[in-house]
């Protein structure tokens, strides 16, 4: 199954995608904020914010939450909430131990591995041009990370596999996109996850002031708008064309490690940032230069 022209708008896709990637950074820095400055239980933040997801599912799909939870591929659709929820947790692992942009710049290996596994999984071509543009928002992030920065070697575990999964996230999103509507996937996502995570939450409750309880509430929020801009995203164009643009979550997570943690970036992560953007924008002009005419 194929998209029609309608559903087809790859910047439509890329601004969505770029949107996306900014809501997912500032609900990281607040995600940081609860567990590496005040020891919340990870468990325990990730079962407020899957409170609030299934809230605001059921909200979009008002009225019309009998036919919304019908799916073509429903198990695959219960397998895409599950990794969705692991890869969630093994970022806000993630965060415990390291810094934003650090985290972000580890798990730049998620364009890669979509890109690779686009023409296996999707049959999507994947042009020398593209690869081009993912392999320089790569080397940005090397520039970034400068290897051997120092970090212990078993906690850059967590962002790799946190990569691996948001990859396969992917992955799985494009696939249940020809098949069912955004808003199913939404849907299905919530549920699955809320009940997942409702199997242990509550052995891991600790007291928390209202103003705690508030941020982890916006996180729900914050979490379930950037998931819908990325299903969103994934209609409306091919996943190995959005990849380079996913860099951009690590340029948001920059900006926003400096505003809120004070953070602030040597001239070797500026730099990385520089190339990184330069390949989203070389990818923006390889996709508009293959559909313009003459």
């Amino acid at each position: 199954m194929t998209m029609n022209e309608d559903q087809h708008n790859p910047f439509r896709g890329i601004s969505l995608l770029i949107l996306a990637m900014l809501v997912f950074a500032v609900m990281d820095g607040i995600t940081r904020f609860l567990v590496a400055s005040h020891s919340y239980s990870m468990v325990q933040i990730l079962w407020v914010r899957y409170m609030v997801f299934p809230l605001f599912a059921l909200w979009l799909c008002r009225g019309q939450v009998r036919g919304k939870i019908r799916s073509r591929r429903p198990w695959l659709q219960v397998l895409r909430g599950a990794v969705l929820l692991v890869e969630a947790f093994l970022f806000v692992i993630s965060f415990r131990y390291l810094p934003l942009a650090e985290t972000h710049a580890i798990a730049a290996a998620t364009p890669l591995i979509v890109t690779a596994l686009a023409p296996i999984c999707l049959r999507e071509h994947v042009g020398l041009p593209r690869w081009f543009a993912v392999l320089v928002g790569f080397a940005g992030t090397l520039i970034i990370i400068r290897p051997g920065f120092g970090i212990i070697s078993w906690v850059v575990v967590w962002p790799i596999l946190g990569a691996v999964f948001f990859a396969i996230l992917q992955i799985m999103t494009r696939l249940i996109g020809r098949a069912d509507q955004s808003t199913t996937t939404l849907l299905y996502s919530a549920i699955v996850g809320f009940v997942m995570i409702s199997s242990i939450g509550p052995f891991f409750w600790s007291p928390v002031p209202l103003h705690h309880l508030a941020l982890m509430v916006l996180i729900g929020l914050l979490g379930s708008t950037a998931h819908f801009l990325l299903i969103l995203a994934l209609r409306h164009t091919h996943a190995s064309i959005l990849q380079p643009f996913n860099y951009f979550l690590l340029v948001w997570a920059v900006v926003v490690g400096l505003v809120a943690f004070g953070e602030l970036p040597d001239s070797w992560t500026l730099c990385g940032a520089v190339v990184v953007v330069a390949s989203g924008l070389y990818s923006f002009h390889q996709v508009r230069a293959s559909i313009t005419p003459g």
